[in-house]
């Protein structure tokens, strides 16, 4: 009815066809509910981790989180446009979220990492502009400044998201991000140590959301005592188990991790675990054959929540391996091994000295070193010292139930600040 009403009119009087355009939006947007346009920009595979988001039963911890939270939390309100730069091209759509991996440049020669940073950024402007987005999420990045600048230009809040050790990094790269920080409309912190680190670079006053991805269903999944999984049935009976739970990467420290088990002289009750996936995990296979111990050690693969308390129950001594160019921000594996009562070995560095207590819940050993790694492992063969630390990890769990808010509730309070 407007369309042919509007063609009658058009050519008669220019204020009446104002009137008329301002009329057809108005009706048009009857009982339709605003909806913001928030962009996600982030590393991974943005594809990938949006696919496990259609899926409840996937691990919604760590890297999974971010995206997992976030299109969940935010479906009612928010449409949502994840942004990542990866080998792996790819466009996934769930709900109102849509998952875009920009697929760098190949380029040959001296200078080609800096060209294929340069056009992925540029890509990344060209989706911006496309979008159109009424809010930024961002994480400290290559293209930050030009991400935070658009959003300048084109007045839309931009919100910094912090997940690593703020003072580790290139000189220059952290004379940008902390300038980024002091000026974005918000900033989410992946706990307290990287809490503290945006208090002190960009002042007490500035919005922050501190979040700690809960680990209660992993504590109320032990209590609940579920079906046991298949996954688990690999274990001797009377095994104490050494567990890594998260991405096996080597700046993950995974292979420091199983050098470190091999140079045990006596393993005749102790098995190693790795679950998880990532880039190293087809090297640690070659070496388990290798050296003969796969009945000593043992691969997963990726497990969901509960099967992470189930392996949590069984762990006589979980082990963080992270190699000090990682720089962790929180390490949620380490987080859940404590809050399960379960005594944690973990290098001495970062966010590390926030959550071990030395002696008390855990070892610490020398950041990247195999021998002190395997050192802490023998201490552990003492039943007297692991049960001492055990208990200490259970006492102290409750250090870990603060701001339990997941990543999603953390953007969405974020959100509402606008």
């Amino acid at each position: 009815m407007y369309e042919n009403y509007y063609k009658r009119r058009i050519f008669q009087n220019h204020n009446t066809i104002w009137e008329i355009k301002l009329t057809v939006k108005k009706v048009s947007n009857l009982g339709i509910k605003n909806r913001k346009k928030l962009c996600y920009i982030k590393y991974g595979n943005v594809c990938e981790e949006l696919e496990h988001s259609k899926a409840s039963d996937i691990i919604t911890g760590g890297h999974y989180s971010y995206v997992y939270t976030t299109s969940h939390v935010l479906q009612e309100s928010t449409d949502i446009l994840y942004l990542s730069t990866n080998k792996k091209k790819g466009l996934v759509r769930f709900n109102s979220c849509i998952a875009k991996n920009i697929n760098p440049i190949v380029v040959k020669g001296i200078f080609k990492k800096p060209i294929k940073i340069l056009h992925s950024i540029l890509r990344i402007i060209v989706e911006l502009f496309k979008y159109q987005p009424d809010h930024i999420l961002c994480v400290r990045t290559h293209g930050l400044l030009l991400y935070y600048l658009y959003a300048r230009i084109n007045m839309i809040p931009f919100t910094m998201s912090i997940h690593t050790d703020l003072e580790v990094g290139k000189k220059w790269a952290r004379k940008i991000e902390h300038s980024v920080l002091k000026n974005s409309n918000s900033i989410i912190c992946h706990g307290p140590y990287l809490s503290k680190q945006v208090k002190k670079i960009a002042g007490p006053s500035k919005k922050t959301v501190e979040y700690n991805a809960s680990n209660w269903d992993i504590i109320q999944a032990r209590k609940d005592q579920l079906k046991t999984s298949d996954k688990l049935n690999c274990f001797g009976q009377d095994s104490r188990i050494i567990s890594y739970i998260g991405r096996l990467e080597t700046n993950k420290g995974t292979i420091d991790l199983y050098n470190a088990f091999k140079q045990l002289k006596d393993k005749t009750n102790y098995e190693l675990c790795f679950a998880g996936s990532g880039i190293a995990s087809p090297l640690l296979k070659r070496m388990i054959i290798k050296d003969h111990l796969k009945t000593k050690v043992h691969l997963l693969g990726e497990i969901n929540r509960n099967e992470v308390a189930e392996l949590l129950g069984k762990t006589w001594v979980a082990v963080s391996p992270t190699r000090k160019e990682l720089s962790e921000g929180r390490c949620m594996a380490a987080i859940e091994a404590l809050s399960s009562g379960v005594p944690l070995i973990a290098p001495e560095f970062g966010a590390f000295k926030y959550l071990v207590k030395n002696g008390t819940n855990g070892l610490f050993y020398e950041p990247n070193s195999i021998n002190d790694i395997t050192n802490k492992l023998k201490l552990m063969q003492h039943p007297e010292i692991r049960n001492k630390l055990a208990k200490g990890a259970a006492i102290d769990n409750n250090r870990f139930s603060t701001n339990l808010i997941s990543y999603g509730e953390a953007v969405k309070i974020c959100l509402e600040m606008d």
